[in-house]
């Protein structure tokens, strides 16, 4: 058994007896794997690899010949225990509640409070203070997120600069997880948005035309 300090993954209880390997042509060799669970293992089923691949041999000419040429031994253990599929989502964080430039910047952390490796999916919408959703984003569940650990996705959303953008927005999470029991995970932050350079040219329009009255207003009472 290990003691504390180990991590929560099956590749982080793996010990080789060496980083290197010779093996005698056309031979074989055994490379013993030894597994150091923590001391306090969470349930479930963990999975890792061992890759084993070719060295680069050197020439007569001292340059290096490189092979690509790798074989990977998976390993799956499984910890007796009370199995249970739990998450949170930790963060939906918006890094300034109001934006002047037109590119707002998300980030989404989602943390595996149970006991078995996750896949969180589902999407990321900005929605308007009208309930139109401006854009989305997928989250395609691709990352399997250990016990104790967690996801943290960063998103970027550039709005059109127009000043049709101005005004309040929500960023709504819905995340999906678990395969024995599917739950969910929610969110929502607002923000706002106003595009400065817009604003400013619509702006200086407007007094150059109330100028532009004000003159004609005063040349034809002369």
């Amino acid at each position: 058994m290990g003691g504390e300090g180990w991590g929560q993954s099956l590749a982080s209880w793996i010990v080789l007896p060496s980083s290197s390997v010779e093996v005698p042509a056309g031979g074989q060799v055994s490379l013993p794997v030894t597994v150091r669970l923590p001391d306090v293992a969470p349930p479930g089923r963990y999975e890792a690899g061992v890759l084993v691949g070719v060295a680069p041999q050197l020439t007569e000419q001292g340059t290096q010949v490189r092979v690509a040429s790798f074989v990977t031994a998976r390993f799956s253990l499984q910890v007796e225990g009370p199995i249970e599929e739990a998450g949170e989502v930790r963060e939906l964080a918006v890094h300034a509640r109001w934006f002047l430039a037109p590119v707002v910047s998300l980030r989404v952390r989602f943390q595996n409070t149970g006991t078995v490796p996750l896949a969180p999916q589902g999407q990321l919408r900005v929605v308007d203070s009208h309930g139109t959703t401006r854009t989305s984003y997928e989250l395609t569940g691709a990352t399997r997120v250990a016990p104790g650990a967690a996801l943290t996705v960063p998103v970027t959303w550039q709005p059109p600069a127009s000043l049709g953008m101005v005004g309040h927005f929500r960023a709504e999470l819905d995340l999906r997880y678990g395969s024995s029991t599917p739950r969910r995970a929610t969110a929502m932050q607002a923000f706002l948005v106003i595009p400065l350079v817009p604003l400013l040219v619509t702006l200086a329009v407007l007094l150059a035309l109330g100028g532009l009255v004000a003159w004609l207003t005063r040349r034809s009472l002369r």
